[in-house]
């Protein structure tokens, strides 16, 4: 057996500092960098533009020790052979900047992509990096991170250079909790914050009163949820997110001035003797209920509405309001009456009754108070379908004095029905016009009707102000469209 050997060179390859990767004939795992190779083999080693040592840190090729390219094609020829060939691969390291966030782990933007803290930035001196940090971050329900600072001092977004061969910038955050608050029932108190927040959160450890404000028709009963106790107001700590809730429970109440002409508001604030009225406030009812049409019932889902020992006639019950028809044989003067609902103390409320307290009812639409009346068909009379010259339409009020002969308080007037006592003047855009007729409504308790012809004394392709005048007495103002 014969066995031939070639003579063999070595070679040997490394890098400065020690133990960053090459690649030799295309493998870059090998065990060391130390090989016997054939003499006239060839042979590639290529060191890496950019490397990473054991610990991470980068490292950019500088040069090879022959001044050779980074990638070199090498063949083993007799001048190499009697010493070996050596290589060394000089790198520089890259300097090291440290992006983190305190608490750790949230997501940054460095040069525009996205990074979850910490982060390690291998860069030359010099370099700008480009850093942003969110200013705020969800961090659970009720919880969330808001930007307080960078390290640096610079703003959430901006360019940080790097100058040293280790350093660390930091985006700090604020914890901040939420503090939700709540009512049963919903529309009875309003609460009020020490110290205030724009959107109810709070920083961390931060100290928060919370006082429940009730409104008029309610009364406080006890917090429950993060708060205890029967005095409206109380402190948390903001230690987590925390959500309280005001019991309440209704009690009536009548407004102050909250006895009104059934039409609305009116220059007038007394009411008139026999017209509809509205006691407005709030728990005055458990629920709406409207009573029958005729006639009119004295007791209305269990409440009542009385004048000394009188019950007076009622048209419906709501928790914010009731509307009531006044007694006909009032006298001009100030007066009070009672709201009994089941279970409630007696809420009183005061109000004067005048002769004449003229209100004209509205049909409202587009945020315009639109006259109610009706064109002598029976339709209503709209921006639509305005009134015509030469007809004669029909609107309703209520307070517009008494009658010339008496009719019975909560019942259908009598037919024909009787006209009004005092004289009835319409204000139409700066004129005043004198109706057809003016008397109880036929068919409806507590209403006026009032007949008037739309003379060619009317304006025309246009929508007028209306206003009734009784014994000097003004009524709301509504809005009357003509053709």
């Amino acid at each position: 057996i014969v066995i031939s050997f070639d003579p063999g060179v070595s070679a040997s390859f490394v890098t400065v500092p020690s133990g960053l990767p090459l690649t030799v004939d295309g493998r870059s795992n090998w065990p060391a960098y130390n090989f016997v190779w054939a003499l006239g083999s060839t042979h590639q080693v290529t060191a890496p533009a950019q490397s990473a040592d054991s610990t991470g840190r980068q490292y950019t090729w500088t040069g090879w020790s022959n001044g050779g390219g980074a990638t070199q094609t090498i063949t083993m020829n007799q001048t190499t052979a009697p010493a070996g060939l050596r290589m060394i691969a000089t790198y520089n390291e890259l300097s090291r900047l440290v992006v983190q966030t305190v608490p750790a782990g949230q997501t940054v933007q460095i040069d525009g992509s996205n990074c979850t803290t910490p982060c390690n930035v291998d860069r030359a001196n010099g370099t700008q990096v480009h850093i942003t940090a969110s200013t705020t971050i969800p961090a659970g329900t009720g919880t969330r991170l808001d930007f307080a600072s960078w390290s640096d001092g610079g703003p959430a977004d901006h360019v940080y250079t790097i100058n040293a061969n280790l350093q660390t910038v930091t985006a700090n955050y604020t914890t901040f909790y939420q503090l939700s608050s709540s009512a049963n029932p919903g529309n009875g108190v309003t609460f009020a914050y020490n110290p205030t927040s724009p959107d109810g959160y709070y920083p961390a450890n931060s100290n928060v009163t919370v006082t429940a404000n009730v409104l008029n028709g309610f009364k406080f009963i006890r917090w429950t949820g993060d708060l205890s106790g029967t005095y409206p107001a109380g402190t948390l700590s903001m230690v987590e997110p925390h959500s309280v809730l005001a019991v309440l429970t209704r009690v009536p109440y009548i407004a102050p001035a909250g006895i009104v002409n059934g039409a609305g508001a009116t220059p007038e604030t007394a009411v008139a003797a026999g017209s509809i009225a509205m006691i407005l406030g709030e728990s005055l009812a458990a629920s709406t209920v409207a009573g029958p049409l005729n006639p009119l019932a004295q007791t209305i889902g269990n409440v009542t509405v009385t004048m000394g020992d009188r019950l007076l006639p009622m048209f419906s019950v709501t928790p914010q309001q009731i509307t009531v028809l006044l007694p006909s044989d009032l006298a001009a003067g100030n007066y009070t009456l009672q709201v009994q609902s089941p279970g409630e103390p007696v809420v009183t409320g005061n109000f004067t009754v005048v002769r004449d307290a003229p209100g004209v009812f509205m049909n409202p639409a587009n945020s315009k108070p639109y006259i109610l009346a009706l064109h002598a068909d029976g339709t209503l009379v709209t921006a639509a379908k305005p009134a015509i010259q030469g007809e004669q339409i029909t609107f309703f009020g209520t307070g517009f004095g008494p009658y010339i002969s008496p009719i019975v308080d909560g019942f259908y007037p009598p037919s024909p029905p009787p006209a009004t006592a005092d004289p009835v003047s319409i204000l139409v855009a700066g004129q005043t016009f004198q109706p057809d007729w003016s008397g109880a409504a036929a068919g409806y308790i507590g209403l006026a009707e009032v007949k008037l012809t739309i003379t060619k004394a009317f304006p025309s392709a246009t929508e007028v102000n209306l206003e009734v005048q009784i014994n000097g007495q003004m009524s709301n103002t509504v809005v009357l469209p003509l053709q």
